[in-house]
C-alpha cells in the first residue's frame, strides 16, 4: 500500500501544493469560465464539504495580481491552456472573502463579524490608500481600517474597494465569495433575517450589478437564494445549483479520480466499497462522491487496511434541519421515508430556489432542503414545476436517514412515558394481546402509514424502547443472518426480552408470521443471546398497516 499525503480537511490550497499533498486536479474550471462570455457573476451551490471553499481558494491564487502562482500550478490542467494563462494568470487584483463566521445571536454582533471581515480584507490593500484618491474613498476605507464603518460604508464598501483596485493595477477586478448564504441562514435562526438581508444584498448588488470594474464573479454556497430576493437586478447571473446543467464535474469527485486515487494507493480493490457509501450524487450528468467522505476512509484505510467504511457525513453536517422539519411538519412524510431507505426512487416536489424565509412556510419544502443538503439527489430529469424523482445517494446517507427517523420516533415517545410504561408492563408479564394493543395505539399516534416496510416499524420500536433509560437497547438487524432484531434487557431485574419482527401486505397471513418469528427465535437458538438472564420471554411481532400482533412465550 502507497500511503498519499492527503488534504484532509485542509482547504488552503496554496498550502496543499506546498506540501505535494494529493490533489484532484479541478483547474479545468478556469478556461471554462473565461471563456463563457455572456456571464460575468456565477453562482455554485453545492452541500458542505464538496470542495467549495478548495475551488475559490485555488482560483484566487490563480488570478491573484499579488502572487506568482506559476510554480503552484505546475502540471496542473489549466496549464495547457496558454491563451488563459498568459491573459490571467496572476494578472487582476482579487477580492476574496469567505462569509462562513458571519454569525451571531442578533444583528449587531452579526454585522460586527462582518465589519471585522471587511478590516482584513482593506488591510491587505491597505498600500492603495497612498496613492492620490478622492477623499471620499479614502474616509471610507478608514473607517473600514479603524472598526467605524457604518452600516452604508458596510453596503459600498465592496464597490468602491473595486473600483479603487481597477484605478491602481489597471485591470478589472475578479471577486470570489465564498459561503454566500451562511449570514441569512443564521439570520434566520435567530430572528434578524430581513435586516441581514438587505444589508448582504446592497454589498452584493453594489459591487456585482453593472460594475464595468469586475472582470468575473463566482459565489458558492449550499442553498440557492431566489433572484429576487437577494440579486434584484442582476441580468448576467448563470447559476449552476445541483439540478442544473454544466461544471458538474468540478465540486466532487468523479469515479475517475477516485479510482486514480485508489489505483495510486494500491486499494482499488476496494473501489466498490467507495462507491456503495460515498458515491450516487447526479449532477449536472456526472455521478460524483463526496470528497469529505472519501478522503477520510482513505485515511482510515491508511492506518488500518481492514477498517469498515462508516457514516463520515454525520460528524460534519448535522441532521438537526431534518428534526426540525419533522416537529413542525404536519405533512405524512413516513410512508416517503419508508421508500427512500429501502432504496426506491420517490417522486417529490422539489425546487432548487428558495429563501430562508420562506423554508418553513411549507411541508413540502423539506424535500427541497434535502435536496440541497446532500441526503438526496437526483433520480431524473428536473421538473421544477412539477414532481422530481429523488433517491437517497448511497449507503451513508441511507443509514443517516434510518438513524434520523430512530430519533424522532424516540423523541416522540418520550414525551409519552405512560404509553412507554404500559409496553413494557406487557412485555415483562408477557402479555401478548395487551403488547398489540398498545403498539398499534403507538402507531396512531405518531405518523400515518400508506407504505408499510420492516425498517419503519423495526425504527417504531426502537425509538419506543430507548425512550426510556432503565432498559438496555440492542439491535443486531444489521449483524447478519442468525441474530434477534431487538433485545431489550431489564438493568435492575435482568429479565430479558427477545424480539422477531415481521411484516406483511395480506392480513391474512399475520398469524402465520407471528408463528414464524417464534419458531425463528427456538431454531436459532436465541435465547443464547440472554445470557444468564433470570427470566427470558420470546415474542414473535407481526405488522399489518397500523396493526400489530404480538404473541409472547416464556423461555425461562
Amino acid at each position: 500500500m502507497n500511503v498519499l499525503s492527503l488534504p484532509k480537511g485542509n482547504s488552503d490550497f496554496r498550502r496543499i501544493r506546498e506540501l505535494g499533498c494529493y490533489y484532484v486536479d479541478k483547474t479545468g474550471i478556469i478556461p471554462k469560465m473565461m471563456k463563457q462570455n455572456a456571464a460575468s457573476t456565477f453562482l455554485f451551490t453545492r452541500p458542505r464539504r464538496f470542495g467549495k471553499t478548495l475551488m475559490q481558494q485555488m482560483l484566487s491564487a490563480f488570478f491573484d495580481i499579488r502572487m506568482d502562482s506559476k510554480a503552484l500550478f505546475e502540471g496542473l490542467d489549466v496549464m495547457s491552456d496558454r491563451n488563459v494563462v498568459d491573459r490571467w494568470m496572476n494578472s487582476t487584483p482579487v477580492i476574496y472573502l469567505t462569509f462562513k463566521d458571519v454569525e451571531g445571536p442578533d444583528y449587531e454582533s452579526a454585522l460586527g463579524m462582518l465589519k471585522r471581515l471587511l478590516t482584513g480584507l482593506v488591510f491587505s490593500y491597505r498600500f492603495i490608500l497612498d496613492g492620490d484618491i478622492a477623499h471620499a474613498d479614502r474616509s471610507l476605507m478608514q473607517r473600514i481600517l479603524d472598526g467605524d464603518a457604518t452600516n452604508d460604508d458596510v453596503s459600498h464598501s465592496l464597490y468602491v474597494l473595486a473600483r479603487l483596485l481597477r484605478e491602481y493595477y489597471g485591470a478589472d477586478v475578479i471577486i470570489l465569495i465564498d459561503e454566500y448564504d451562511v449570514p441569512l441562514a443564521k439570520a434566520y435562526r435567530y430572528g434578524y433575517y430581513d435586516r441581514m438581508l438587505m444589508t448582504i444584498r446592497l454589498m452584493l448588488s453594489s459591487v456585482l450589478k453593472d460594475n464595468d470594474c469586475v472582470a468575473k464573479a463566482v459565489l458558492t454556497g449550499c442553498l440557492r437564494i431566489s433572484k429576487e430576493s437577494l440579486f434584484t437586478g442582476l441580468n448576467n447571473l448563470d447559476v449552476y445549483s445541483l439540478a442544473g446543467d454544466g461544471y458538474g464535474e468540478y465540486f466532487g469527485f468523479t469515479a475517475q479520480e477516485v479510482r486514480k486515487m485508489l489505483v495510486a494507493s494500491g486499494l482499488e480493490s476496494r473501489m466498490e466499497t467507495f462507491r456503495t457509501w460515498y458515491d450516487g450524487y447526479r449532477i449536472a450528468g456526472h455521478d460524483i462522491f463526496c470528497p469529505w467522505d472519501v478522503l477520510s476512509y482513505l485515511d482510515d484505510l491508511y492506518s488500518n487496511e481492514d477498517a469498515a467504511a462508516r457514516n463520515y457525513w454525520a460528524n460534519t453536517s448535522g441532521n438537526e434541519e431534518i428534526l426540525a422539519f419533522l416537529e413542525r411538519s404536519s405533512l405524512d412524510i413516513s410512508s416517503t421515508y419508508d421508500e427512500l431507505v429501502a432504496g426506491h426512487v420517490v417522486d417529490l416536489p422539489v425546487t432548487d430556489e428558495l429563501t430562508y424565509r420562506d423554508l418553513y412556510s411549507s411541508d413540502e419544502n423539506i424535500w427541497s432542503m434535502l435536496f440541497a443538503c446532500g441526503y438526496l439527489t437526483l433520480a431524473g430529469p428536473f421538473d421544477e414545476n412539477g414532481t422530481t424523482a429523488m433517491r437517497i445517494p448511497n449507503e451513508e446517507i441511507r443509514i443517516l436517514f434510518e438513524k434520523t427517523l430512530l430519533s424522532w420516533f424516540r423523541d416522540s415517545y418520550a414525551k409519552r412515558p405512560s404509553l412507554t410504561d404500559e409496553i413494557y408492563d406487557a412485555l415483562w408479564t408477557c402479555d401478548g394481546p395487551a403488547l398489540s394493543r398498545l403498539l398499534g395505539e403507538s402507531m396512531m399516534e405518531t405518523l400515518s402509514f400508506h407504505d408499510y416496510g420492516e425498517d419503519t416499524y423495526h425504527a417504531l420500536l426502537l425509538g419506543l424502547f430507548m425512550a426510556n433509560r432503565q432498559y438496555s437497547v440492542k439491535s443486531n438487524r444489521e449483524s447478519g443472518h442468525g441474530r434477534p432484531d431487538i433485545i431489550v434487557q431489564d438493568r435492575r431485574s435482568g429479565d430479558v426480552a427477545i424480539l422477531e419482527l415481521k411484516c406483511t401486505s395480506r392480513k391474512e397471513d399475520v398469524d402465520g408470521c407471528v408463528e414464524k418469528a417464534l419458531c425463528q427465535i427456538d431454531d436459532n437458538l436465541y435465547a443464547q443471546e440472554a445470557g444468564d438472564a433470570p427470566k427470558v420471554f420470546a415474542f414473535g411481532i407481526c405488522f399489518y398497516k397500523k396493526t400489530a400482533t404480538a404473541r409472547g412465550r416464556v423461555l425461562r
